[in-house]
């Protein structure tokens, strides 16, 4: 009943409002996710695209128009945390990338790139639809889940120590020194 009683202290600070606010703003700024529309046209067989950006999945956030999508690539670059990647369409007016975020998983990126060019190379299919999750991947909302866990548990032990926890470990060696 105490541990409920501090965390229901916790989620009471300020701090929280603060903490959403930072993170609301990092997935609005660089989290969108990118849906690509790609249709053949009958005529002379060239792709184009349409980007359509949304912020959780359903919030619009713009669309723009890619003309004479020829393949994918995927491309990277090191961060802190290690390796990232993004699929960038090839246009005749160079690459464009699908999403402006370098984000980890690179299966995910292979996977979209894989079927963006095989899209373009088979003539038999004249529409296809990939999305780039950009932040909100399944992947990156598990690691922030991790890391708000970690720092709730963090919160907990610090603020247990107004002697709760000094109070058990005598109690276990009174028991032993019996």
């Amino acid at each position: 009943m105490e541990m409920i009683k501090r965390l229901n202290n916790q989620l009471r600070h300020p701090g929280w409002l603060l903490y959403g606010m930072v993170v609301l703003f990092l997935l609005v700024i660089v989290g969108p996710s990118a849906k690509l529309v790609c249709e053949r046209t009958r005529s002379d067989s060239t792709v184009n695209c349409i980007r359509e950006k949304r912020l959780f999945w359903v919030i619009p956030m713009g669309t723009s128009s890619i003309r004479d999508v020829q393949g994918a690539e995927i491309t990277g670059t090191d961060s802190d945390y290690g390796p990232v990647y993004r699929v960038e369409l090839l246009t005749a007016q160079g690459n464009i990338p699908i999403n402006s975020v370098y984000t980890s998983g690179y299966s995910s990126k292979e996977h979209a790139a894989d079927k963006i060019n095989s899209f373009v190379e088979l003539t038999d299919k004249n529409e296809l639809v990939v999305t780039e999750p950009g932040l909100l991947s399944f992947e990156n909302l598990v690691w922030l889940a991790i890391g708000l866990m970690a720092w709730l548990f963090w919160k907990w032990i610090k603020s247990g120590s107004d002697g709760t926890m000094n109070k058990s470990i005598n109690s276990v060696e009174e028991i032993n020194n019996l």
